[in-house]
């Protein structure tokens, strides 16, 4: 833990299951069966069992302000969950599941609180020829991107559009073309 600026100590051998229960219990309004009241303090609470000795903290100064950020993160078994406050009183959480369903195959869920229209899932897709990414707004209304691109160390072609469904427009859309060899690199952008 102490690549993320935090020291831990613990009385438990699997120090990261228990910090990834504790992120889990967090976040989770469902009480386990028979429990009227959970308390981060409890006996066998995560917390009792592995402390966060430091916790690191970044800050610019642009003028007069003082920008400030606390990441922490914890990784389990291909799931990470990166939780970071800042000075503008903003929790931003992403949860990744790396190649969980599939190789090559990552799915991605961020949310920022307070900002309710912050939420958004994507998945990527990534193979030695193609790369898929598709995502889509957690809202009413949402947005959807869709990017993909295919090809080898010859020929590449890709392309990228965004869907507004509000309006039922295209908000975004351009195509690539590129061929490249020892002597010549050209590309074709739409």
């Amino acid at each position: 833990m102490e690549e993320l600026g935090l020291e831990t100590s613990s009385i438990v051998d699997n120090e990261l299951e228990e910090l990834f229960e504790l992120s889990l219990r967090m976040f989770d309004t469902r009480l386990p069966p028979g429990v009227t009241v959970l308390s981060p303090f409890a006996e066998d609470s995560s917390l009792t069992k592995v402390a966060v000795e430091a916790i690191t903290a970044t800050s610019t100064k642009k003028g007069d302000l003082i920008l400030g950020e606390i990441p922490s993160q914890i990784k389990n078994k291909g799931i990470t969950v990166d939780v970071k406050a800042n000075s503008a009183s903003n929790v931003i959480t992403t949860i990744t599941a790396d190649e969980y369903a599939a190789p090559g195959l990552k799915t991605i869920f961020s949310f920022a609180v307070p900002d309710q229209k912050s939420g958004k899932v994507e998945l990527q897709y990534l193979h030695d020829y193609a790369g898929i990414n598709a995502s889509i707004g957690l809202t009413a209304n949402p947005v959807v991107n869709l990017s993909a691109a295919f090809g080898n160390s010859a020929l590449a072609v890709g392309a990228d559009v965004s869907l507004d469904t509000a309006t039922k427009n295209l908000t975004k859309y351009n195509a690539g073309l590129s061929y490249t060899n020892k002597d010549l690199i050209a590309s074709l952008n739409l």
